[in-house]
């Protein structure tokens, strides 16, 4: 019998609407929620057609990729849990254990998919491997240049930041195997800051509002977020590099680098969206 309260948090979730009801104390609480009933009925038009900002179908896109991404890494750790305790598990036992802990319960064709494509990223994630010979063939086939930001890199530790790595497109984290073709090379600096982003929504942009440093320049968060979502749009076949779907590594291969120059102005704050919209194509 499922228990009602494996599901309790997404109830919860899904009631986490109209927070903006508090009583302000200060002049920035009252421009707030100002703001947030005047866009509930009017939107500037600046933003009419930037669909990542307030459009309903902007909106509907980042709540489905959040939502995705806490689905993929409860049945991962679903999976990894089931596999590791019981390497002979099958999938429909991990099938009837995403039902109950994860809550897959309509849709049952839908779901034994989730199930068996669970099993098989879980398996790679135990039976990760990265072995000499691949990496050496990464080194050799790659780019010499950081398949994120372009910094031309050195398998030979010179800097930590422009030490040439082997990275995984789709993270090992995540299911992404040790195959050719989820491989490519990636500056020390950008594979740890990545950690296992795979979509922009993944990092915390939307909070960004600084100044951009000639010095600093933009966080190599924010860049690698902006890089995320090209890379993406790149293989959806939605930009000019690509008008039909591509692999992720080849869509890096229509490009140098997945981080495209961003115009920004010196001394100029910019929220994450606006950076988005200077780098689009």
């Amino acid at each position: 019998m499922e228990s009602p309260q494996r599901f309790s948090n997404f109830n919860e979730m899904a009631n986490i609407t109209c927070i903006a009801k508090w009583i302000p104390q200060s002049s920035g609480e009252r421009l707030f929620l100002a703001l947030y009933e005047y866009v509930a009925s009017h939107l500037p038009p600046q933003f009419i057609d930037q669909s990542w900002v307030v459009s309903a179908e902007g909106l509907t896109e980042f709540f489905r990729l959040t939502t995705v991404m806490e689905l993929t890494h409860r049945c991962l750790n679903e999976g990894v849990d089931l596999l590791s305790n019981f390497p002979d598990a099958s999938t429909e036992a991990l099938f009837r254990r995403l039902q109950m802990k994860v809550g897959l319960t309509l849709d049952v064709d839908f779901a034994r998919r989730i199930a068996q494509q669970t099993w098989h990223a879980s398996h790679a994630y135990i039976h990760r491997s990265l072995k000499k010979p691949i990496i050496d063939q990464v080194h050799r086939e790659s780019k010499k240049y950081c398949c994120w930001c372009g910094t031309l890199t050195t398998r030979a530790r010179v800097q930590d930041y422009d030490t040439a790595t082997v990275e995984h497109i789709w993270p090992e984290f995540l299911g992404g195997t040790s195959i050719i073709d989820n491989l490519t090379i990636a500056c020390y600096d950008c594979n740890t800051r990545r950690q296992h982003a795979y979509n922009w929504s993944w990092f915390s942009v939307h909070t960004f509002s600084d100044k951009f440093s000639a010095t600093n320049g933009l966080p190599k968060e924010i860049k690698l977020a902006v890089g995320i979502h090209r890379l993406v749009k790149i293989a959806s076949g939605h930009t000019s590099h690509s008008s039909e779907k591509l692999s992720l590594k080849d869509a890096l291969h229509r490009v140098q680098h997945a981080i495209p120059p961003i115009p920004c102005e010196q001394d100029t704050r910019y929220t994450f969206f606006e950076i988005l919209n200077l780098a689009m194509e």
